[in-house]
Order: structure tokens, then sequence, then C-alpha cells
């Protein structure tokens, strides 16, 4: 398949795929306010056990498809699950009291993070509007903490405590991206099993989750590990809609994981995250179709359409100057050719 075409269907699945699975988190979040806690953990096996048949599938019983020298190394595979444990914990359970219109725009806030690990860590290099673009991107994000909203679980602890939470839970991504990048485009000429990669990332992640205990108490206090095994009873049973929203976004999750593993290994993690930071968007604005929505419909707010119009705006600003910044380089290179006479 070329190239080309192959990195366009890629991105496509890719907006698809993570736009589905942040409106089917929301809506499990809407069900389940009480099971959150109990949906990361789940979350962790599911994929661990997923992620290991597609390995059967594409690669047989071949250990040997991935690198024997990082597999179970804590610096690769232990640091990223360390990570995502976080980003399940703090997300799912800052789900039910944020609501899903500002998680969206939150969500925007990964960009911000990659940019700056690439320049510091990665020494990557970027456009002068492009740093304006990032910054309008993180006023964008800042707009919402500004309007509280009411319609999201209520608790003890302030909306904009939340909001941090949840903002705390998207940052672990930006940096999985930036790691995998490194370990997929370092190994790119190898068989690399990248569902054997996530088999041992959400090894680590399962246990992460479980000393993440603290986290949930915060809210739920005793209740927590009582609503912890009720809520795995639950969604386990397939028994009403929010089990089977929390099953959807699942199976979602894993698709959204593996095309943004692709994409970082066959572009760059920078890029991965523009293309996911157009799903949030997309989903803020479904969110607020109410014929669409229904019952789950979230009224948008003056901040809500004022930060989607700033962060939209800025994320495509930052593709369009990257890619005509790639554009001009690439004519200057070309102009400073030796002319062989």
């Amino acid at each position: 398949m070329n190239k080309l075409v192959r990195v366009v269907l890629q991105t496509l699945s890719l907006i698809i795929s993570n736009t589905a699975m942040i409106i089917f988190v929301v809506l499990s979040g809407q069900e389940y306010p009480n099971f959150q806690y109990s949906f990361a953990f789940i979350l962790s096996i599911f994929t661990l056990i997923a992620n290991l048949i597609l390995h059967f599938i594409f690669h047989g019983l071949a250990i040997t498809v991935w690198l024997h020298d990082c597999l179970f190394d804590f610096k690769t595979t232990g640091l990223i699950g360390f990570l995502w444990a976080f980003n399940y914990v703090f997300l799912l359970v800052s789900n039910p009291y944020v609501p899903g219109t500002i998680q969206t725009i939150l969500n925007e806030l990964n960009l911000i993070v990659v940019v700056v690990v690439s320049r510091f860590f990665l020494k990557s290099s970027y456009h002068i509007g492009q740093y304006i673009a990032v910054f309008l991107t993180l006023v964008g994000g800042l707009i919402p903490f500004f309007q509280a909203d009411s319609t999201t679980k209520a608790s003890h602890i302030p909306t904009w405590v939340w909001y941090i939470f949840y903002t705390v839970g998207t940052i672990p991504i930006a940096l999985v991206n930036i790691r995998m990048q490194c370990i997929l485009q370092k190994h790119r000429g190898e068989k690399v099993s990248v569902p054997l990669m996530y088999v041992v990332i959400n090894w680590w992640t399962m246990w992460v989750v479980l000393a993440l205990f603290w986290f949930p108490g915060m809210s739920d206090g005793k209740n927590m590990w009582p609503e912890f095994l009720l809520g795995i009873e639950k969604i386990l049973s397939f028994s009403d809609m929010g089990s089977c929203w929390t099953w959807i976004s699942m199976v979602i999750s894993i698709i959204s994981n593996l095309l943004t593993a692709y994409i970082s290994r066959d572009e760059d993690a920078t890029y991965a995250t523009i293309v996911l930071a157009l799903a949030p968007a997309i989903a803020g604005v479904i969110m607020g179709i109410k014929p669409l929505m229904g019952p789950y419909y979230t009224p948008l707010g003056w901040s809500v359409w004022v930060s989607m119009a700033i962060v939209m705006c800025s994320v495509l600003l930052y593709k369009f100057i990257g890619v005509y910044s790639n554009i001009r380089n690439a004519s200057v290179n070309e102009d400073q050719k030796p002319i062989n006479i």
C-alpha cells in the first residue's frame, strides 16, 4: 500500500476511533459514576488479554518478534505502564465530576506537553508560529475553569480541583506517545510486535492501578472497596447500558492505542498528538447535539464554545505552519544543491 494512502487511512481511523472512545467513556461515567476505578482495573486486564490474542493472530507463538533486551525492562515497558496507570485512574475517576465537553477541551493540552518534551529532550525544532499555537491551546484549555458546571456527580471536592485531576490524567498519554515513538522508530526495521508490547505494558499497568487505590478513596472514602467490587460485578454482568458503554469504550480504546503506536512509528508523536487533538473537538460538538445524544446531551456554555473555537484554530494553525515550514525548507534545500557542470 502506498505510504501516503496508509497514513491517511491511519489518520482518519484514529480520529474516528478516538472520537468514539471519548464519547463512550463520558457515557460510562454518567451511567457508572461510582464504578470508574473498577473500569480502570478491568481496562488494564482486558487490554492485556486482547493484545495477547492479537499477537498470537498476527505473529503466532514467536516471542522473538519483540526485543529481548527491553521487553521486561522497566525503563521501557514498565515506565509506559506506570504512566498509563496514572492516565487510567486519574482520568476515569475524575470522569463523573468533569462535564464531557470540558473533558474534550482539557484533552487538547496534550499538545503542549508533547511540544515541550520534544523540544527539550528530543531536540525537535519548531517554528515561532507553532509556539504561538501551543500558547493559544493553553489559553483555550484554561477558559473552562472559569465556568463551573452543575451537571456532574456531587462531590465535597471543588469542581475546579477535579478539573486539575483530570488534566493530570491526560498528561501521561503525551509522555507515553513520545516514549513509544522513541522505541518504535529506533527499531523501525525490525519485526516488532506492537500488541505484545502492549501486553507487557498493561502487566505493569494492572498492578500500578491497584497501588493508586488512595485516589478514588479521596471521593468515596470507606465505600471505595465495596464499590470497587460491585463495579467489577456490574461491568462483567453486561446487564445495563453502563456496562455496554464501558465495554464499547474499552474495545475502541485498544484500536485507538494501536493506531497511535503505528502513526508514532511511521510519523512522530507530535503528529499523532495533533491527530488526537482533533478528536476531542469533534466529540465536544457531537455531545452538544441534543437530538443525537438524547438523555446524555451536555449543554454547551459560552466558555465551552469559546474554548473549543480557540483550541481548534490553534491545532489547525500548528499543523498548517508545520506543513508550510517543511515545504519551504525542502524548497530552500533544493535551491542550495550544487550544480554539476
